[in-house]
């Protein structure tokens, strides 16, 4: 993002990654399993994501108000920006085939963006029904100050589902 009249915003292309070029994201952690369950950590990099700044400057620069607002939102959610901060922290502990038929799995995730210090909390299970049917649910909650990365969307969400085997 680069100021356009000192006031609006607009995203550029960045001729530093040419499209034809590959590009990395790092990811460097540890995981420990014990039986099914495992229980990870992990410390994310993404070269390609936002400074702080760049992120508030890249939000100006899609509000309605501005004239180009239209193609800055296309090119602010370009491939490679699905994860719009530089650094992460990510923990999660999965426990599959709980019960004595193994037909329960529960799952909890922590993902923490370090540019802005949002997070998003995701828990979920399934239930396998039988052979050929699961009922499942994961519920999630972002949190932060308004407009960083995890709370630009829902701040809450419930899903429920049922998944069926053919």
């Amino acid at each position: 993002p680069q100021s356009s009249n000192g006031f609006f915003y607009d995203m550029l292309e960045d001729d530093r990654y040419p499209e034809s070029t590959w590009h990395h994201l790092g990811t460097y952690g540890i995981r420990y399993e014990q039986g099914a369950w495992d229980l990870r950590m992990e410390y994310i990099y993404n070269p390609r994501g936002y400074t702080k700044e760049d992120f508030q400057n890249a939000l100006l620069s899609a509000i309605p108000q501005n004239p180009n607002a239209k193609s800055n939102v296309l090119r602010l959610a370009q491939p490679g920006l699905e994860l719009l901060g530089k650094q992460y922290a990510y923990i999660s502990l999965r426990i599959p085939d709980i019960g004595e038929e193994r037909q329960w799995q529960f799952a909890i995730r922590y993902f923490h963006s370090i540019m802005d210090s949002s997070a998003i909390t995701i828990g979920s299970a399934e239930w396998t029904v039988s052979d050929h049917n699961i009922l499942l649910t994961e519920a999630r909650h972002s949190s932060g100050q308004p407009d960083s990365e995890f709370t630009l969307q829902e701040k809450n969400m419930l899903f429920l589902g049922f998944r069926t085997l053919f």
